[in-house]
Order: structure tokens, then C-alpha cells, then sequence
């Protein structure tokens, strides 16, 4: 989480989606490949999280652990 504590100095590799809130992972599995090439490989794995701000301003992180495996 600290990762994301500085705006501006998130990790290198991060992606950050705006989209409805009733979007589908293969939804943003598509966007994710659109922008970033490791993401098209037969092979990759995509792990998706939810970074929110607390009422208190610091970040959490909900996971479901939903993992995409490429197969197209």
C-alpha cells in the first residue's frame, strides 16, 4: 500500500481505470490489454484489487483474489 501513498510515485507497471461501477472483469481485462503489451501474452495473469481512500484518508485494499488467465 505504501506504493500508492505519493501521487505521482506510484509503481511503474501500475494501471489506473476509470470506468461504471458495473463493469465486468473482461471488461477491464480488455482495457488492460489495450495499454499495456505483457498483458496480450498467452501466458499472462492479470490480479485484480480495489485501492480506495478510507474515511480517513488512508488507502485500503479489497481483494476478491479474481485472477484472468490469457487465453486468446
Amino acid at each position: 500500500m505504501e506504493d500508492f501513498a505519493v501521487r505521482g510515485k506510484e509503481p511503474e507497471d501500475e494501471v489506473q481505470i476509470y470506468t461504471w461501477k458495473d463493469a465486468t472483469l473482461r471488461e477491464l481485462t480488455d482495457l488492460v490489454k489495450e495499454v499495456a503489451p505483457a498483458a496480450r501474452r498467452r501466458n499472462a495473469k492479470l490480479s485484480f484489487a480495489f485501492i480506495f481512500p478510507d474515511k480517513n484518508g488512508r488507502f485500503k485494499r479489497w481483494a476478491r483474489h479474481y485472477l484472468m488467465e490469457m487465453e486468446d
